[in-house]
């Protein structure tokens, strides 16, 4: 009896194929949630914005305002330092 031969033709050979049937399926089914999502995305939603009447045009002096209300109700405007406004202050500001 001969020995069993080692080498690479001994074994079988190694398949190398993809199975693409898996793929196929995953990009029909993205397909198929774009294409009945888009719609729906592409919808506008009709809004109403208000219009300002008397506006003025400032010009931008570089710095920020931030505005935050407490839950005390204390109204706070941020800029470089924090200052604490009341309600009239703020408005008053304005």
């Amino acid at each position: 009896m001969k020995p069993p031969r080692r080498g690479p033709r001994s074994r079988q050979a190694v398949r190398a194929d993809i199975n693409v049937t898996p793929l196929v399926d995953v990009v029909l089914v993205l397909l198929i949630i774009f294409m009945v999502v888009a719609p729906i995305i592409a919808q506008a939603v009709p809004i109403d914005l208000p219009e300002t009447v008397h506006h003025e045009s400032r010009p931008d002096d570089g710095q920020h305002v931030v505005v935050s209300v407490t839950r005390t109700g204390q109204i706070r405007k941020a800029t470089v330092e924090e200052v604490q406004l009341g309600t009239e202050e703020l408005r008053a500001r304005n």
